[in-house]
């Protein structure tokens, strides 16, 4: 029996298989899965609706399964791990001179097709946006130190002092091929006055901690 007669079979309103639109870069299928494949087995059983794959996959968190896909004209299985979509989901941002930052979230990620993580600028706020740096951007380095994730932004930006001039090398999440610095960008830490106080908030205690 045919592949499409197993399907057919097994739904008779079947208008067509699941396909692999989209993989996000450095992701688990990342080099494994392709544009283009179709979708035939997960864990060696047919798979044609969306919601049976993901049930699959919730009940495989953080455990390897294999996915039998059409390639090329080819049958090909493919062992990959679950990710934990809580582990990558963001659970703090910072906030410092009306500024919003956090770590780049899965959804905002799978909507640009860029890897999740990195320093994603929510909200511009004073702070940012009066040095040119908008919404939407992904800071790669401030003050010639590379920023690849929340900690170590946090790290870089408390060891700024007052009124000093820095350079910020960042791009916008819509052209992230596309790098940018602002070379006499200023940020400016008023410890004396609120707005400017950085602050970091924590999904799951709801308290903010002041640096």
């Amino acid at each position: 029996m045919s592949v499409e007669s197993q399907f057919r079979e097994l739904n008779g309103d079947l208008n067509g298989v699941l396909s692999v639109k989209h993989v996000i870069p450095n992701g688990p299928a990342s080099n494994l899965l392709f544009t283009g494949d179709l979708l035939i087995k997960c864990q060696d059983e047919l798979i044609n609706e969306f919601a049976h794959l993901a049930e699959a996959l919730d009940e495989n968190v953080g455990e390897n399964i294999t996915l039998t896909v059409f390639r090329g004209g080819e049958y090909v299985d493919v062992n990959l791990l679950v990710g934990d979509l809580h582990s990558i989901t963001p659970d703090r941002y910072v906030e410092i001179g009306g500024s919003i930052v956090h770590s780049l979230s899965y959804q905002l990620a799978r909507s640009y097709l860029h890897p999740v993580g990195g320093v994603f600028v929510a909200e511009a706020g004073t702070m940012f946006g009066g040095a040119g740096v908008g919404s939407y951007t992904v800071v790669t380095a401030v003050n010639h130190v590379k920023t690849p994730d929340l900690d170590t932004f946090i790290e870089v930006m408390k060891k700024i002092p007052d009124g000093k001039r820095v350079p910020i090398r960042f791009y916008k999440l819509s052209k992230k091929n596309v790098d940018m610095i602002k070379v006499n960008s200023q940020i400016v830490f008023i410890f004396f006055y609120f707005c400017f106080l950085l602050f970091i908030f924590y999904r799951v205690s709801q308290v903010s901690i002041i640096i």
